[in-house]
């Protein structure tokens, strides 16, 4: 096992000055994300948080999806390909008798969350993962790019140095979509990648439904060939280079310490609002 590199005689945390850089990242953000109005001809959006299987789940509905339609699913499961049924809302919609659904690892602005905002947000599935989790896949996905400690990784500050994800990432993540779904109740469906992993062909028709779209028993059966791993790593666009899947040796080999665990379930329960049933607030 990988040591986590636990940081000893760790100087005493300033929780106040932590709660005002989280708040100014918030703040900054806040001003800056519209996509909602952006993208406001979107008939849903499929948000994930990153690292949570994006491209894996949006894979096997958009498999399902398309049999549904009698259209051609989608060639690969990572690059522009992936995108022939899901995809970023800017390249508009790819099939008339689907519904037109963008995808994106979005944190929408807090403006959003207010029911008195001009602009109803249409039906969104947002997938999450156990935060922890989370964290260990990004880390070992982007470790050679970060050159720092799975403890100082752990402990990086809001508004230091810019990672691809951070804990502060995952938490304004959380905080955000479940503001919104607090806001605009039955608009929002969360999808842990847990429960998916379990029964995807009960999540998928659920995410389906969500949309509007209502798959049936053999739509569902030409979307789960894609439940392994193994199977969406086949279908990658051998074109791009970006890693989608962690390695799963060197992932299960890396682990937080307990100081890591005590540490993040301490900034948990004193900056997530929304766990959405993991439990992260409670004590490891």
């Amino acid at each position: 096992m990988l040591a986590a590199g636990a940081m000893q005689d760790a100087p005493a945390i300033d929780w106040t000055k932590l709660r005002h850089a989280f708040g100014f990242r918030v703040l900054r953000a806040d001003l800056g994300n519209f996509f909602f109005w952006q993208f406001r001809e979107v008939d849903g959006f499929l948000i994930s948080g990153k690292n949570s299987g994006t491209h894996w789940v949006k894979f096997m509905l958009s498999v399902a999806l398309a049999h549904s339609a009698g259209v051609a699913p989608p060639t690969h499961t990572s690059g522009r390909a992936a995108d022939a049924v899901i995809g970023h809302p800017r390249w508009g919609r790819q099939h008339a008798d689907l519904p037109f659904i963008g995808s994106s690892h979005s944190i929408p602005s807090g403006a959003f969350a207010w029911r008195l905002a001009p602009f109803r947000p249409p039906p969104v599935v947002v997938l999450v993962r156990d935060i922890r989790d989370a964290l260990l896949s990004n880390y070992v996905k982007w470790r050679d790019d970060y050159a720092m400690s799975l403890s100082e990784f752990a402990r990086c500050w809001p508004t230091g140095r810019k990672l691809v994800a951070d804990v502060w990432w995952y938490i304004h993540f959380f905080n955000r979509w479940g503001d919104v779904a607090a806001a605009w109740p039955g608009r929002v469906l969360f999808v842990r990648y847990e429960d998916v992993r379990a029964d995807p062909g009960t999540w998928l028709m659920r995410m389906a439904a969500h949309f509007g779209v209502t798959l049936g028993a053999e739509d569902v059966a030409a979307a789960l060939p894609y439940r392994a791993h193994e199977a969406v790593r086949a279908k990658l666009d051998p074109g791009e280079t970006e890693i989608v899947i962690p390695e799963a040796e060197l992932r299960r080999a890396i682990r937080f310490s307990d100081a890591d665990l005590a540490y993040l379930g301490e900034v948990f329960r004193r900056f997530l609002r929304h766990d959405l049933g993991y439990s992260l607030r409670e004590a490891p």
